[in-house]
């Protein structure tokens, strides 16, 4: 199992991480790094709340989520598997 989360939305919040975003697209190798450090920090937050959070008769235990941090053509992706 995965979840896969995109957000699409205009308000003030969007505004300043599409800012963000796209100041991204011409990331260094330092700012990279960062990036990755980052999506790394949040992918294991979303672990553990997957895992505090999932039912025990789910048939899949809450150990057992794991998460990957990728870039594609997209742009960076965090990935959560059970």
């Amino acid at each position: 199992m995965s979840v896969e989360i995109n957000v699409k939305g205009d308000g003030i919040p969007w505004n300043e991480t599409t800012l963000w975003l796209t100041g991204l697209a011409g990331v260094s190798g330092a700012m990279y790094y960062k990036v990755l450090k980052t999506l790394h920090e949040y992918g294991q937050i979303g672990v553990d709340a997957l895992a505090a959070n999932t039912p025990v008769d789910s048939g899949r235990t809450g150990g057992a989520w794991r998460y990957s941090v990728g870039l594609d053509r997209q742009g960076f992706r965090i990935t959560w598997h059970n």
